[in-house]
C-alpha cells in the first residue's frame, strides 16, 4: 500500500499547494535575533548552510554569522555599523574615520636619516667579521702547535 501525505492532513487534500504556500512565507521572513554584545552573537550555535543576522540591543550594530554546508567549515562572521542618513553624526563619524585613516609620518625616519645608520651597521658587521676571522686563525695556529 501507497503512502498518501493527503491523507494525514485534510487541509492539505483540500489545498495542493499548502506546502509550498508555508515554506515560501517561512523562506521570506527576515528577522534578526537580538545579542546583548558581539561575543554572544560570535558564539551563537548555527547550523551548517544557513546564515543568520543579530541585532545588538546594546550599541547601534548588525552581526552576520553564516556557516558553510561543511560541518568542517569555518563561519563567517560580518560587523555592520548602524548609521541613519542626515544625521549630523553620520558626517561627523565620517569624516574622524577618513582623519584616522590618514597616517603620521612624523613617526617615520627618511631615507637621509636612516643612511648613516645602515653605514655604522655595515662597518660594524665587517668588524665583527674580521674579528671572527683573527680568532680562527688563532685557534688553527694552537691547534698546529699543540700537534708539533
Amino acid at each position: 500500500m501507497n503512502y498518501n501525505p493527503y491523507f494525514a492532513n485534510p487541509y492539505m487534500a483540500q489545498n495542493p499547494n499548502y506546502g509550498n504556500q508555508y515554506q515560501q512565507a517561512q523562506s521570506n521572513q527576515t528577522s534578526f535575533i537580538g545579542v546583548q554584545n558581539e561575543q554572544e552573537a560570535r558564539t551563537y550555535p548555527v547550523a551548517p548552510g544557513n546564515s543568520i543576522t543579530f541585532r545588538d540591543e546594546s550599541q547601534p550594530y548588525i552581526y552576520t554569522k553564516a556557516m558553510g554546508y561543511s560541518p568542517l567549515d569555518r563561519p563567517t562572521f560580518e560587523k555592520y555599523r548602524l548609521v541613519k542618513e542626515g544625521e549630523a553624526n553620520a558626517t561627523e563619524s565620517s569624516e574622524t574615520a577618513s582623519k584616522e585613516k590618514e597616517i603620521d609620518l612624523s613617526i617615520y625616519a627618511t631615507k637621509d636619516e636612516i643612511k648613516p645608520i645602515t653605514e655604522q651597521i655595515t662597518a660594524i658587521l665587517k668588524d665583527i667579521s674580521a674579528l671572527k676571522e683573527k680568532t680562527k686563525k688563532k685557534v688553527i695556529r694552537e691547534v698546529e702547535v699543540d700537534d708539533e
